[in-house]
């Protein structure tokens, strides 16, 4: 399962023209381990002598990130070209992995420096275009986490907030809010999502709006102060 994963990550990224280390074995081998981790984020503590499966699920998932986020924009451009894969644990974990590198995952309770995720954008923006809701969710949070550098990925947000799938709108309104001002054009959707028939999205609408508002002050307030 590794040797024929890594042969067709290696085509796939070579097609990219990324450098060599991105296609280093090691790297290829991390994204199948955590693919094969549940594809949630486990966040309630352990002890340090604990060795129940969720406490080695735990410290296995801390330790493949903490891997990964050290290779850096390696990882990052590897981690990008996951979210294409045929195999759908692999886009999921991709996804799930770059959300939580890019807000600083903890290990060992201490959070990692967040690392930057901005070029993998392109290929989450294509990830909410997936057949698979756990991807598009994943592929959402991921890109929530940019907040405003995640600017072009407001017009098919915006189309996300009109999905029929409950998580689609909920991710894509949280999304919206953490872009705040750069995502205003999507203010009359979310407009239309205050009258949703769940109780979360309206929520999550309401959210939105006032952070995109209260940015949008924010940064008039600022240029104003900055005539005097």
């Amino acid at each position: 399962m590794k040797t024929l994963f890594s042969v067709l990550f290696t085509v796939g990224v070579m097609t990219l023209g990324c450098s060599a280390d991105t296609r280093n074995p090691e790297v290829l081998a991390l994204i199948q381990d955590v693919s094969e981790l549940p594809a949630e984020l486990e966040a309630m503590a352990v002890g340090p002598n604990e060795d129940s499966p969720y406490a080695q699920r735990l410290r296995r998932r801390e330790s493949l990130y903490l891997q990964l986020h050290q290779r850096g924009e390696n990882a990052v451009t590897a981690l990008a070209t996951g979210l294409s894969d045929a195999d759908v644990s692999i886009r999921r974990a991709s996804a799930l992995a770059l959300g939580a590198l890019g807000r600083g995952y903890f290990v060992s309770g201490r959070q990692l420096a967040e690392l930057d995720i901005l070029s993998a954008l392109a290929a989450l923006e294509d990830a909410l275009l997936d057949t698979d809701d756990r991807v598009r969710h994943l592929a959402t949070n991921a890109i929530a986490v940019m907040g405003p550098e995640a600017a072009s990925a407001v017009p098919q947000l915006i189309i996300q907030l009109q999905s029929g799938d409950e998580g689609d709108r909920n991710t894509a309104a949280i999304a919206l809010r953490q872009i705040g001002r750069a995502a205003s054009a999507a203010l009359p959707a979310l407009e239309v999502a205050l009258s949703d028939p769940s109780d979360d999205v309206r929520t999550f609408a309401r959210l939105a709006i006032d952070g995109i508002d209260s940015s949008e002050t924010e940064q008039s307030g600022s240029q104003t102060d900055g005539g005097f």
